[in-house]
């Protein structure tokens, strides 16, 4: 089994407008204030740490979580998951692991020192 760590961005604008689409999210400042409380605003993104290791301490669920909590979105109505969907969809990875090697090669430059 393995954990999984990583940052996670989104266009915070674009996050709140498509939750606001639900009619059930009803107060908007309300749920700003839940997505601040679990990641940080940066220019026009969201980051969220995404640490699996700290398993109950997850911000990227227990954000989703609490949205859906807070708002009752978990009935029949809703996917169990819907939340946690709209972050998926509009949501991507920031660079967190990079091997210099790796860098080298995607930039086509030539590794001047020899890693032997």
């Amino acid at each position: 089994m393995s954990i999984s760590i990583d940052l996670e961005k989104v266009n915070y604008n674009e996050f709140v407008n498509k939750l606001m689409e639900n009619e059930k999210i009803n107060d908007r400042e309300l749920l700003e204030k839940i997505i601040l409380e679990f990641g940080n605003k940066i220019g026009e993104d969201l980051v969220v740490l995404h640490n699996e290791y700290y398993e109950d301490g997850t911000c990227s669920w227990n954000m989703c979580n609490m949205i859906e909590e807070v708002f009752e979105l978990n009935s029949d109505e809703y996917s169990q998951d819907y939340v946690y969907d709209v972050y998926s969809e509009l949501s991507s990875y920031l660079t967190s692991y990079k091997e210099i090697d790796e860098a080298y090669e995607n930039l086509g430059i030539e590794r001047k020192i020899s890693n032997e």
